[in-house]
């Protein structure tokens, strides 16, 4: 049993495996596709570049339409989910995206854009516990070990959350951490 739970993961957080993000992001768009309010939410963006980070070409596409789209419509939604189908059917099983050329260090996040990130892991993990389906545990897990970056107590408790070995329990004791951490940061 791993008792320190500051080893359980690198400098860089949980790995995900490429091809489940991708599954991840196509289904959201989808749904942001059928949704009236086509915006890409600052989380949401980060993990589409992240979903393509191994893929210089699809890198390199989506950073063109994304950014610094700040009202996106349904043909720029459109256009990102092709990218990432593009990019799963070149994907390796069990690849994982390539680190940034700085070292791989996560680049230092403020409280704002934390708390930001800290809500899509939060919303994404009720909805998980809601449908009960659990297929993307590690986006909830890499999202919010992202979030708490700017709460060390917080990001430890959660951390530990990660230690179960039955997803549910595990989703079901981080989504814990991370409403504490959205109501009270990192206080009692």
């Amino acid at each position: 049993m791993i008792t320190d739970t500051h080893n359980l993961y690198g400098p860089d957080g949980p790995e995900i495996e490429s091809s489940l993000l991708l599954r991840f992001l196509v289904q959201r768009y989808d749904e942001l596709l059928e949704s009236d309010n086509p915006r890409i939410p600052l989380a949401l963006g980060g993990l589409s570049l992240c979903g393509v980070a191994h893929d210089e070409e699809s890198e390199a596409e989506l950073q063109r339409i994304l950014y610094p789209a700040k009202h996106p419509d349904h043909t720029l939604l459109t256009r990102c989910r092709e990218i990432f189908l593009r990019t799963l059917d070149r994907t390796k099983p069990e690849q994982t995206p390539r680190r940034s050329g700085d070292g791989g260090r996560l680049p230092s996040l403020d409280e704002r854009t934390c708390r930001q990130i800290l809500l899509t892991a939060l919303r994404e993990g009720r909805r998980m516990i809601a449908d009960d389906s659990y297929e993307y545990a590690k986006v909830v897990e890499s999202t919010g070990w992202i979030a708490l970056q700017c709460y060390p107590r917080r990001l430890a408790e959660f951390e530990d959350a990660w230690l179960e070995q039955d997803p549910r329990d595990a989703i079901r004791r981080s989504v814990e951490v991370l409403r504490t951490a959205f109501s009270r940061r990192n206080r009692e």
